[in-house]
């Protein structure tokens, strides 16, 4: 089971014949050195301890960062620090759910899918020292906040909560217990990556995965919607590594919050 958390397997990825944002390989360019995520979204200690960091095409990296100081500021309320209220890329509105429901605050501006999934292209490569190639829609993320579109009424129409989160979810905790995940650990235990790969009924296979930032999933609000981590899945167009790992078929029990892969049932998790 391939497994990248300590200094030595992290360091070797640095050595990727390819970016890990293309596929492509250099043929003799000079590659730029990627953290992944992005090192805004960690603190200066953290940034020291093991750190991801990927080689990538100059123009792939700046064509793939324009998000990176909008997940950094959001993330780096975690740690009490808010931005300057003019250098801010945070933008709020103020919507409501219904006629006479509450006021709520939201953000907007930015898609954090494009980011998530730019950093699991970098832990695929990094896992199995091969680019992650998928075809158009064979891939999903569901983030760990609530998500909705604005109403032209000022009301909000929210995403529901489909039946794959929790399955997901449960994936990964079932497994977790069994020890078949491939994981990434870095940037001092803050960013944690596990998957698992499973076969579907026509016989193909996926990567079922759990994604977590520090504790970016109590930045939702908890109060009004159900608490739920980050995973998704992708299924690559040349099918499996051939170190993935593939995902028990036991019926192993799990605990906690059903749709946080990282909630045991444990205080402190």
């Amino acid at each position: 089971m391939p497994s990248i958390t300590d200094q030595r397997t992290i360091r070797e990825c640095k050595k990727l014949p390819f970016c890990y944002l293309c596929g492509e390989p250099f043929r003799g360019s000079k590659p730029t050195r990627d953290h992944v995520p992005p090192k805004a979204i960690f603190t200066a200690d953290d940034r020291k301890t093991n750190p991801l960091i990927l080689p990538a095409h100059c123009q792939c990296n700046q064509e793939e960062s324009a998000g990176d100081e909008f997940i950094g500021q959001l993330v780096s309320i975690l740690h009490g620090k808010y931005p300057d209220a003019q250098k801010s890329k945070l933008k709020v509105g103020v919507i409501t759910s219904n006629s006479d429901g509450p006021r709520r605050a939201f953000l907007t501006g930015h898609n954090l899918r494009p980011l998530v999934w730019r950093a699991v292209k970098g832990f695929h490569a990094a896992l199995y020292k091969e680019p992650l190639i998928v075809d158009d829609h064979a891939y999903n993320i569901h983030m760990p906040f609530p998500e909705g579109k604005p109403l032209p009424n000022g009301q909000v129409s929210f995403d529901p909560i489909l039946p794959q989160q929790q399955s997901f979810a449960e994936e990964i905790k079932k497994n977790r217990r069994a020890k078949r995940l491939d994981r990434v650990v870095c940037f001092n235990d803050q960013c944690v990556y596990e998957c698992v790969w499973v076969r579907d009924d026509a016989g193909g296979s996926w990567c079922m995965f759990a994604f977590r930032l520090y504790d970016w999933e109590t930045l939702a609000d908890r109060h009004n919607f159900p608490a739920r981590g980050c995973v998704g899945f992708y299924r690559p167009a040349p099918g499996k590594p051939a170190t993935a790992t593939w995902g028990t078929s036991l019926p192993i029990p799990t605990s906690g919050n059903p749709l946080d892969p990282f909630d045991n049932g444990e205080a402190g998790r």
